[in-house]
């Protein structure tokens, strides 16, 4: 449009200067009169069209202003023509004014136009321009009020934060303020545990109803600081937030954990970074909705983190030494009461209570070593519900080699420091004894700590702790803790009046039973002991039925030949000594070795009704160690003794014989059949009669040989025991008893007296 305006303003100027000849007296047609044409196009297409825009108000002006010149063209016309025809006709004025005078006002009326309609616009671009800078002055001024309304948000907050001296309330005013200016719904701080290993949840806040199960998940939460500790450990190694919006898939097997227990897909992952370092996380989350935030939303929420990081450390450490101080202050009242006590059972109520309302620790015993340092017994212990009495009292009669034993208690002796298994034995139970094994299967012992106490280098005891429903979380502060108490208990115990009286009280005992017994004990049972040590003599028993168990080592002799004495002596002294071990742990009496023969047996001299299990499950413990014997010296290089068992059930007559050297000793035909078992046997396997075999079928497998023709006896019906059956046994080994089978001991033996 403006192009065409122009070009009708050249077109016009042409015109006028072809009207040139005709000024200068040459005949032509004035062609500058009609230069209306152009003028009367360029009005037109002003009036119509609008050349240039008229938004602004100074342009309107302008326009009006311009309209209102075109509308007196044709006013002064009128006039000019009335002027005209005083001395010209109407026709030649009417034709004057319009071929002359009006191109002549039209083009006034132009550059009155385009000077006017210039300015206008300028000032109204100068307008426009004022009122944009006043938007962008109202929309700066609106940012900065807005910004200074959050920033005195932020700082009420923080100096609300400040004033707090509780975790929970300062994590509830940050999640009000982020829910309150975001919407989010779940506010969540973690922070660093006390061995620097995993960061674990401290408090969460959230604003629609959770699960019972999802607030057990988010408050027992620990995360390794490690690379399976996903998303949160990827922030806390880099500090530096992280916006998850809404994950459709989790990469991390922990962040998988995270979201379908908390059901959750939407988090923001805050680290508290002071003096450079992460101290914890502050994760944000609108569970299963999208978290609609901003980046420049999350680098506020970022910065407010920031400044309250200092405050949640602060607060932390200061529950933390309050936490320490009260556990000084209660560990030190119990000190003082425990060393007031002179009762064992009151000082353990003490230690109990004092264990269980500050490390959640719900059982306890306490083993205390016996005058002689040689063996540890239990003499207290708190143990789950379901441990019958008869069970209690097994236990109670354990024997706990200070030195030289296995299992887990002689380890926490040997190296002299806790043992500590927070959950689930696992591969630890290489280490437990078979008495570790059942005492553990019985307590249903899920977690525990051995502690041993030693004063002076002299071991006093072992305090033992577990938890059978739940694991054991113990820093180890917390053991220092209870080591410490250890240590004091075992002072009360070593130092206290009671201890001493029963120290004085053992050693009388102690001095008078090795005068009058140290020999008898050694070669005879103790009723027989006690009833020669009385009478002077001892009258011969017939007894009904008993076991009697003969071993002999298969080509002893040939391999005797190649030994020194002392080792041949060492070889059979070692095995010996065990014998001895397992049979009096079976309440088997042994009666004689001859050479390499070792004789025992059981129902002797106290009855009872289980003394063929007893004997069997001797043998198999028996067959066990030589087993491993074997093993051990094959691996050597060096020749080996391979055993031979054999056990028959039956009457015989026990008494003691001799004046000078005393005997116990038994006779009978049941003696001599117990040898054939022996003899007729097969070197590893346990022989025994069938006679035996009645008695044991119902709880071990035995395998039928038939009758075996036995040396004076004939033939004679032998069985081959295999091992306990399934039911009965703990292990796939068939040789631990497992409690089914303790019950049904219990019920065959009908007393509590006998049980091995």
């Amino acid at each position: 449009m403006a192009n065409f305006i122009v070009a009708s303003l050249l077109f016009g100027d042409l015109l006028i200067i072809l009207n040139l000849p005709a000024t200068m007296g040459i005949p032509i047609f004035t062609f500058g009169e009609l230069q209306f044409i152009p003028a009367l196009m360029i009005a037109l297409f002003i009036i119509k069209l609008g050349a240039i825009p008229t938004s602004g108000q100074a342009t309107l002006i302008g326009n009006r202003v311009s309209l209102m010149i075109l509308f007196f063209i044709p006013i002064s016309m009128s006039f000019y023509v009335l002027n005209l025809v005083h001395d010209f006709p109407l026709s030649v004025a009417i034709y004057h004014a319009f071929f002359v005078a009006s191109p002549i006002a039209l083009a006034f009326y132009l550059v009155s136009f385009v000077f006017l309609r210039s300015t206008a616009v300028r000032l109204d671009i100068t307008i426009a321009a004022l009122a944009e800078e006043k938007i962008k002055t109202d929309d700066a001024l609106l940012k900065s009020e807005n910004a200074k309304k959050e920033t005195e948000a932020i700082n009420h907050l923080t100096n609300l934060i400040n004033s707090e001296s509780e975790l929970p309330k300062i994590i509830n005013a940050i999640a009000n303020y982020v829910n309150q200016k975001y919407g989010i719904l779940a506010t969540w701080l973690l922070l660093l545990d006390e061995k620097n290993e995993e960061i674990k949840s401290v408090h969460a806040e959230a604003f629609i109803e959770t699960s019972e199960e999802q607030r057990n998940f988010v408050n027992d939460l620990r995360i390794p600081l490690n690379e399976s500790g996903g998303v949160a450990y990827l922030v806390w190694k880099r500090k530096k937030s992280m916006l998850l919006p809404q994950v459709k898939r989790f990469e991390f097997e922990i962040d998988r954990r995270i979201g379908e227990k908390a059901k959750a897909n939407s988090f923001l992952h805050v680290p508290l970074v002071l003096n450079n370092e992460t101290i914890g996380i502050i994760l944000f989350s609108n569970f299963m909705d999208r978290l609609n935030i901003s980046k420049s939303e999350a680098r506020s929420i970022e910065q407010l983190c920031a400044q309250v990081a200092g405050v949640i450390q602060r607060v932390h450490l200061l529950r933390e030494t309050e936490k320490q101080r009260r556990d000084i202050l209660a560990l030190n009242d119990l000190i003082k009461d425990l060393n007031e006590k002179m009762d064992i059972h009151l000082i353990m109520n003490k230690v109990h209570k004092y264990v269980k309302e500050n490390f959640n620790i719900m059982y306890y015993s306490l083993l205390v070593s016996d005058g002689e340092k040689k063996y540890l017994r239990f003499v207290d212990m708190e143990v789950p519900d379901n441990v019958t009495e008869f069970q209690k009292k097994r236990i109670y009669e354990m024997k706990i080699p200070v030195k030289g034993g296995q299992g887990a208690h002689e380890l926490a002796l040997r190296r002299k420091k806790p043992i500590y298994i927070p959950d689930r034995i696992g591969s630890f139970e290489r280490w437990l004894s078979e008495d570790d094994k059942w005492v553990q299967e019985i307590c249903n012992i899920r977690s525990f700590i051995f502690i041993p106490m030693i004063l002076n280098d002299e071991v006093v005891g072992i305090l033992d702790l577990s938890n059978s429903e739940t694991k054991l979380d113990l820093s180890v502060e917390d053991i220092s803790k209870l080591s410490i108490l250890a240590e004091q208990l075992a002072g009360i115990i070593y130092g206290s009046t009671l201890f001493k009286e029963l120290e004085v009280s053992k050693n009388i005992a102690e001095e008078e039973r090795r005068k009058n017994e140290k020999l008898l004990l050694n070669i005879l049972p103790h009723d027989i002991a006690q009833e020669l040590k009385e009478k002077g003599a001892t009258e011969p028993v017939l007894y009904e039925n008993v076991s009697v168990m003969f071993t002999d080592f298969k080509g002893f002799t040939q391999i005797a030949e190649v030994l020194s004495p002392q080792e041949l002596i060492r070889d059979l002294d070692a095995c010996f000594v065990q014998f001895d071990k397992i049979t009096e742990r079976y309440k088997l009496e042994k009666l004689k070795t001859i050479g390499d023969s070792y004789m025992c047996a059981g129902g002797i001299p106290k009855q009872n009704q289980t003394h063929a299990i007893d004997s069997v499950l001797a043998a198999l413990e028996i067959q066990a160690f030589m087993n491993l014997m074997k093993q051990i010296k094959a691996d050597q290089g060096l020749p080996f003794w391979e055993l031979r068992l054999g056990i028959h059930s039956g009457p015989l007559v026990a008494g003691v014989i001799g004046e000078k050297k005393f005997a116990y000793d038994v006779w009978g035909d049941t003696v001599n059949t117990a040898s054939r078992m022996e003899s007729s046997g097969t070197p590893g396997k346990i022989n025994v009669s069938g006679t035996t075999y009645d008695m044991i079928k119902e709880v071990f497998d035995c395998e039928f040989r038939g009758k075996v023709n036995a040396k004076n006896k004939g033939e004679v019906e032998m069985f081959y025991v295999i091992g306990l059956k399934k039911e009965f046994s703990l292990s796939e080994d068939q040789r631990t008893p497992n409690a089914h089978f303790w019950k049904y001991y219990e019920a065959l033996a009908g007393t509590t007296e006998n049980v091995a």
